[in-house]
């Protein structure tokens, strides 16, 4: 029983990464920074998602964090945070998201 209950309080985050940024021109002729090369990366039972950032350093676009692998597979979506540049990173862990 344990065992189940620890499993349970961690996040699946998935973070996108970007390498690349290209400028473009639209039908309006107006110049757009948009995404050339970019990738993924899925990380697994995450207690403290601040900490995945931190030593990420400023090499990710955005960390989105879900309750589970099966949650995000199911509704993309309906993720519980993101780190982004609208929503920085913050010091929260599990505790901030599944109180009894």
């Amino acid at each position: 029983m344990e065992h189940e209950n620890k499993k349970k309080e961690h996040f699946f985050c998935v973070v996108y990464f970007v390498h690349a940024w290209e400028e473009r021109t639209d039908k309006q002729g107006n110049i757009r920074k948009v995404i050339a090369s970019a990738k993924t990366a899925f990380y697994n039972k995450v207690d403290k998602p601040y900490k995945l950032a931190e030593n990420l350093g400023n090499k990710w676009y955005w960390i989105k964090g879900y309750r589970s692998k099966q949650e995000y597979e199911n509704n993309k979506t309906n993720y519980l945070f993101i780190f982004d540049k609208d929503n920085p990173v913050t010091q929260f862990n599990f505790k901030n998201f599944f109180k009894n």
